[in-house]
């Protein structure tokens, strides 16, 4: 058996909580550097009236032996670490930070009810509900594993016979791969396998419903109601699996309006609901972005690797671009009752030391500062001149 220090940490005593207040939940776990140092993290999206700030959460913690089989290892209690709220609701994030030596792991939160009233399963009073990840520490020195980190939440409301688009957004920072897909909500963990919800009916019997390996969530549901579902994250290196990360979420759908946006600043979209941004450094470090619209009352723009500042409600500033390359990231309108996300690819690059003419095609006509024709060539000419391309573009330029 390996000798595990792992997480020794003074904690608390979890305090009883309501647990119908449980909404969905997922782990993170993030090694540092190449140590036995892990941070392990749990995000818990309840009911504005649940889980209050304070109370820590037990989580099971098991480990896999010689022969494949999970054993149970002493429980902690995960202390409660920060609040935010999207559409009403709270997102919870409970975290420590301790010794990891290497192995093959599972944590789990087990909730001990859940909500009975739901659209596409059966759910009896005190049935539980269980969220788990499972974790390949490597040996300290040899190779950094830290799990797909999930940066948004999913959504809590949705809207009946509209189109929602939810981006269950991964950082990886270690090269792997990892690839979303359905799953079901679990009930019971045995220490080998999950037990589906009683009566579970997937979230394609009511509506057109796409996950995409890379996150990408499309449903279209067709009945009001409240469904629970699960999305299973499966990381993989070098053709091995070394990582699962089984989400359990709840989706509340109703009458209402999907947000729209009319005008944007610095941002194109486009007819498959992506977003494309693009800087050149040329003209300086830093970039605004904008959008206006209707009927959205938050929004929310996350590039993990670039500086993103709140400018106002609907308004970033983009600092520090001082590196080119493309940065993939999320735009996500809500309302109270509706929800849209749109893929976002950010570009920067620089022109620094080219002249701008030769990255542009046929010039048609060059002009001087007084308007007047000086044919189609640049040159032998010095000073301030306007040039117009066959593309119907113009350009200020100052020839040295």
């Amino acid at each position: 058996m390996l000798r595990i220090a792992l997480f020794v940490l003074a904690f608390f005593a979890a305090q009883a909580v309501e647990a119908t207040h449980f909404m969905g939940g997922h782990f993170n776990a993030k090694q540092i550097g190449t140590s036995d140092t892990v941070v392990l993290e749990f995000i818990l999206v309840a009911d504005p009236g649940g889980y209050p700030a304070g109370v820590a959460l037990p989580i099971q913690i098991w480990v896999q032996n010689a022969s494949g089989i999970y054993t149970q290892l002493s429980p902690i209690n995960l202390p409660y670490d920060t609040t935010l709220f999207w559409q009403g609701y709270r997102v919870n994030t409970y975290k420590t930070k301790g010794m990891l030596t290497a192995g093959n792991y599972r944590f789990v939160y087990e909730d001990c009810c859940r909500l009975t009233s739901l659209t596409n399963g059966y759910s009896p009073t005190g049935a539980k509900t269980v969220v788990s990840m499972d974790y390949t520490k490597l040996p300290a020195g040899s190779a950094s594993h830290s799990m797909a980190t999930v940066r948004h939440h999913l959504p809590a409301h949705l809207v009946i016979d509209k189109g929602s688009q939810i981006t269950l957004f991964l950082e990886e920072t270690d090269g792997d791969s990892v690839f979303v897909a359905p799953d079901f909500p679990a009930r019971l963990h045995n220490g080998s396998t999950f037990t589906p919800m009683l009566n579970f009916t997937q979230l394609n019997n009511y509506g057109a419903y796409v996950v995409r390996p890379n996150g990408l969530i499309q449903w279209t549901p067709n009945q009001t109601g409240s469904f629970v579902t699960g999305y299973s994250l499966s990381e993989f290196r070098n053709g091995q699996c070394i990582g699962v990360n089984r989400i359990q979420h709840t989706y509340f759908v109703f009458y209402g309006n999907m947000p729209g946006i009319k005008n944007t600043t610095n941002i194109a979209f486009h007819p498959d609901s992506t977003v494309t941004l693009t800087h050149d450094r040329l003209q300086g470090d830093s970039l605004e972005v904008s959008v206006s619209g209707i009927d959205f009352t938050q929004a929310r723009l996350l590039i993990p690797g670039v500086d993103v500042v709140q400018n106002g409600q609907t308004s970033w500033v983009l600092r520090n671009l001082t590196t080119d390359g493309s940065f993939e990231g999320c735009l996500r309108v809500a309302n109270p009752k509706a929800h849209y996300d749109f893929p976002l690819t950010l570009t920067v690059s620089a022109t620094f030391g080219q002249t701008e003419y030769t990255l542009s095609p046929t010039i048609v006509g060059v002009f001087d500062a007084y308007g007047r024709f000086c044919g189609t060539q640049l040159d032998g000419l010095h000073g301030l001149y306007f040039v117009r391309y066959a593309d119907g573009r113009s350009k200020k330029l100052v020839l040295p």
